[in-house]
């Protein structure tokens, strides 16, 4: 069936975010010794992916009291041209210069660097890094151990790394690396989180390089510092794990996998649980609602997030057949990490936010969950308009960040856009949800590559979904030809990054408030290789092939009649290869490229979608609604 509609309201993708040492040749890096946290990463652990919970900012911040402070909450809120100003206004205060350096004049033109580097700025970036590393290398700079500004050099090292590692200079930036990772562990020794920085950007070069026995080598020891740092329940001990499941099936490792994911599962469900119960026993008590409510509003949150976990049981497992020390998974995982001007450089990885969001309303009978896939330059949080509206109807939500993209985008491993390991990352957590929440349907929705992946998603397995909903999924998209040619010469310069915005941006949306605010978005990633841009446009041409495949479920199409970006046509003609005969395609009049990644998602929209799911529901012998 195909329905034509008109919708009103602008598009607007919603908000969340040469080096002077002798070339060392790449080694394994020393192991961390000394503690029973290595049997728990010396592991193969095929881990599904899980549910991780933003409830609470990373960084637990005051009002700012000084410059230096006012510097670190721009830079960790993904403003590096307001805290490059920042430095530059202490710079100016103090008079410091590069020509006559001391180590707090040091630290400020780091952190400076540091902002050039997230701006790409990197021949500036490199010159400063070059006069800073002779001031430190003099007799001048004398840091001690254990002294955080004393880490000047590892954190000039790291820098010069980082910057090799974007210019794709992998035999420069790995030797920096382990630089690095010596003088963090000569200051701070073996458990510091510093290490977890260097150690994570080694484990990338080793992979590029083909040595994965190293790359694993070095990831299990990120882990074992994120762990011994962070917890058992921190997103950044589970977004580590997931760098390491890819490393240890490109080694072979499968062995004991089951134990560590029901372990990781378990206690990130366990903690989501505990903190959502938490904030509605806050409501009760504030008077926001009434307690009597309490039972149910439990029950519902136990049912949808945590599911069939008994974090006991996982432990036990864990304990007994790994032989892990019990104690060790006892040590509560830290929400926030406290990040000052000292410790930007190496800290920072520590203060991110979780790349995956949950929207639940506990106050309304639940029925199904959405599993949401964002498009190319988006992230999660760009569905949190509908998201919401959804939720408050009773269809929770779950918004990962793909690969590539939002808080991904910022994990080496995770940092580039690959759909193949994408769709591994999507089915394992679609498994998982299928094996802890087994009574409640998962309905699949993607929108532009988003709506591909999850278009080839549900190829791969139709068994572990109740619907699917794609919208403007198409790869056939106005202008190809010259994006292609235009990808064609970054290939042939051997460019680095590609601006993908006018590319994509102005072709969604016309309206120049969005624009502005998606180019702002500090989450929203623009700027691609052209060997992620020949790996994206290859995935969206394997759709048809996808399509001939889903033959079993309700399927939902959507496509706005206004897209400047794929063309409506291109969608229309990969609907009808869809071999489901329980299909629908909706073309939204009005609307352009974005229908779903929209602050001003249509009102229509939520309630929508929410009537054909149940249509579509209700027909399933599986379906139990509350």
């Amino acid at each position: 069936m195909i329905i034509c509609t008109r919708s009103v309201g602008p598009i607007w993708p919603a908000k969340g975010h040469s080096s002077s040492l002798p070339p060392a040749p790449l080694a394994p890096p020393a192991p961390i010794n000394g503690r029973a946290t290595a049997k728990l990463f010396g592991l193969s652990a095929a881990l599904l992916a899980a549910f991780v919970f933003c409830l609470e900012p990373a960084l637990a911040a005051e009002e700012p009291v000084d410059d230096q402070e006012r510097a670190t909450l721009d830079y960790l809120a993904r403003r590096p041209a307001d805290a490059r100003r920042d430095c530059e206004e202490i710079i100016t205060a103090h008079r410091y210069s590069l020509a006559h350096l001391d180590r707090p004049a040091a630290r400020v033109f780091l952190n400076r660097t540091a902002c050039d580097i997230a701006l790409a700025n990197y021949s500036v970036a490199q010159k400063t890094l070059t006069a800073i590393e002779k001031f430190l290398r003099s007799s001048h700079a004398a840091p001690g151990r254990l002294d955080s500004a004393g880490a000047l050099l590892a954190d000039c090292l790291l820098l010069k790394a980082e910057i090799a590692y974007r210019n794709n200079e992998i035999k420069v930036a790995g030797p920096l690396y382990r630089a690095s990772l010596q003088e963090y562990t000569d200051r701070f020794g073996f458990d510091s989180a510093s290490l977890a920085a260097p150690l994570e950007g080694m484990a990338i070069c080793y992979r590029r390089e083909g040595h994965l026995g190293r790359a694993l080598s070095a990831e299990r020891q990120v882990a074992e510092v994120d762990f011994v740092n962070m917890g058992l329940g921190s997103y950044r001990f589970t977004e580590t794990l997931k760098f390491l499941i890819m490393l240890e099936e490109l080694n072979g490792q499968g062995e004991q996998a089951v134990v560590v994911q029901d372990l990781m599962v378990s206690s990130l469900r366990a903690d989501m649980a505990e903190r959502l119960n938490k904030t509605y026993e806050d409501k009760a008590e504030k008077g926001e609602i009434d307690a009597g409510q309490l039972p149910l509003i439990k029950a519902r949150i136990n049912r949808i997030v945590l599911g069939r976990v008994s974090l006991d049981e996982a432990k036990t497992r864990v304990v007994k057949e790994l032989k892990v020390p019990k104690e060790l998974l006892e040590r509560p995982a830290k929400k926030s990490v406290r990040i000052d001007f000292n410790t930007w450089i190496s800290g920072r990885r520590q203060a991110e936010e979780p790349p995956t969001l949950v929207r639940i309303n506990p106050l309304v009978p639940q029925k199904a969950l959405v599993y949401c896939i964002h498009g190319l330059g988006l992230h999660g949080a760009s569905f949190d308009a509908f998201a919401l509206k959804m939720a408050d109807l009773g269809f929770p939500v779950l918004m990962p960040d793909i690969r590539g993209f939002g808080g991904n985008a910022h994990h080496k491993g995770l940092d580039k856009l690959e759909p193949e390991e994408s769709l591994r990352d999507i089915y394992r957590s679609l498994t998982s949800l299928r094996k802890l929440t087994p009574d409640l349907p998962v309905v699949l929705l993607g929108e532009s590559m988003g709506g591909a992946l999850a278009l080839q998603a549900a190829a791969n397995d139709q068994d572990l979904i109740a619907a699917l909903v794609c919208s403007v999924p198409s790869g056939s998209r106005f202008g190809g030809f010259s994006d292609s040619m235009k990808v064609a010469r970054g290939l042939l310069k051997g460019k680095n990054e590609i601006d993908v915005g006018k590319m994509i941006v102005h072709k969604a949306t016309s309206d120049k408030d969005s624009q502005e605010r998606w180019e702002a978005d500090p989450q929203a990633r623009l700027t691609m290789s052209p060997k992620e841009l020949v790996k994206f446009q290859e995935f969206m041409d394997q759709n048809f092939k996808a399509a001939r495949l889903v033959d079993k479920l309700p399927v939902l199409f959507l496509q706005g009649g206004q897209d400047g970006l794929v063309k409506p046509m291109g969608t229309a003609e990969l609907y009808s290869t869809v071999a489901s005969a329980d299909k629908d395609l909706l073309v939204v009049g009005r609307q352009e490229h974005l229908i779903f990644e929209d602050e001003n998602c249509p009102a229509w929209i939520a309630p929508a979608i929410s009537d054909w799911l149940e249509n579509k529901l209700r027909l399933s012998d599986n379906y139990k609604p509350e």
